[in-house]
């Protein structure tokens, strides 16, 4: 049931992106505490990750992330585990700017079940500093 009243919160993250020519890996972690002083209720979350981004071909990338996530409530503790890969292609497209096409497949745990899901997703960088993202 939702509680009215304010929302302390401290949130930490970082990053890292070292590697070679065309690749890089990107190892993170998030995590935030909430506590709300009124109703003595307190959320917490953290996530932990590492992605890394390989150039196959000239426009050409596979991908690979692997991603948990909990989340700890007063009453219920939930975590989510993924692991998913995808190949892309870079193009620049006149008229539009830079595009993205991506497709991959997605593994995802959790406490309740288990389920594999198909990601498709055009991201595009426009001329005049725009930015879109379409995922299905």
């Amino acid at each position: 049931m939702a509680k009215e009243g304010a929302v302390l919160s401290l949130n930490l993250n970082g990053s890292a992106k070292p590697y070679g020519e065309g690749r890089y890996v990107n190892a993170f972690v998030s995590g935030a505490y909430f506590i709300s002083p009124k109703h003595n209720l307190t959320y917490t979350n953290a996530t932990l990750g590492i992605c890394t981004k390989n150039k196959i071909t000239r426009n050409i990338y596979y991908d690979a992330c692997a991603v948990e996530c909990i989340q700890k409530k007063d009453l219920t503790t939930d975590t989510d585990k993924s692991v998913t890969t995808s190949v892309s292609r870079l193009r620049t497209l006149d008229g539009f700017g830079v595009v993205e096409g991506k497709i991959g497949v997605t593994h995802l745990v959790t406490d309740d079940y288990c389920q594999n899901q198909v990601l498709l997703s055009l991201d595009t960088i426009h001329y005049k500093n725009l930015y879109s993202r379409l995922t299905i």
